[in-house]
């Protein structure tokens, strides 16, 4: 019987390797340019590997075997902390080509809410998991419109504020950017998210004394 780890493993493998080859491949069929095989290894591999990943540790939950419904869950959580690393870098990188991690962290949510709620999957997790499943999802949620409309200073005025990806004033191809991305206040916004997804699975709980 193949574990949760491996199928996650197997999967990120196998879907990560097509797409970064995809990735590698079209641009330069598409564009001369000796940066386009960049989007297989920044973006197309490593969304491919994660979004792989993810499906393959919501598949586990319809495991039969109490075992791997217990490790599921952590597996998924894995995968999500490893796509919120990925966005800061990303976001450090190019913050146009973070518009692909916001695509990728709903997914994620979509795949979370599927696991959770669906009356096939859902009901056969353990009761602790079915309990924090709305702090879960507050988590994740919050945490993408935060990387949407990241916390950013003008270098004009050192003024900070909230802008969204797709702010021109952003973007380095023609100028210097008029603003920047501080990922350190980004980590924190999660940090604060996670606290309030934490209070609120404690709350769950102590309404909800039941038993797994």
């Amino acid at each position: 019987m193949i574990s949760t780890g491996q199928r996650v493993v197997r999967m990120a493998v196998i879907v990560g390797g097509a797409l970064l080859l995809l990735g590698l491949v079209v641009p330069i069929l598409l564009s001369p340019s000796n940066l386009s095989p960049l989007f297989g290894i920044l973006i197309a591999g490593p969304v491919g590997a994660i979004a792989g990943a993810g499906c393959a540790a919501v598949g586990a939950s319809r495991a039969v075997d109490e075992a791997e419904l217990n490790t599921a869950p952590l597996w998924f959580g894995g995968v999500w902390v490893v796509t919120m690393a990925y966005s800061l870098l990303i976001l450090g990188i190019s913050p146009r080509l973070a518009l692909a991690v916001i695509i990728l962290q709903a997914f994620l949510i979509v795949l979370a809410a599927f696991a959770l709620y669906s009356r096939d999957f859902g009901a056969k997790l353990p009761g602790r998991v079915r309990r924090a499943r709305s702090g879960v999802l507050l988590l994740m949620i919050i945490a993408l419109l935060a990387t949407a409309f990241p916390p950013a200073i003008s270098r004009s005025d050192a003024a900070l504020g909230l802008t969204f990806l797709l702010d021109r004033r952003l973007s380095a191809s023609h100028q210097v950017p008029l603003l920047v991305i501080r990922r350190s206040v980004l980590l924190l916004e999660w940090a604060l998210a996670a606290g309030v997804a934490a209070l609120l699975i404690k709350i769950t709980a102590w309404r909800k004394p039941t038993g797994d």
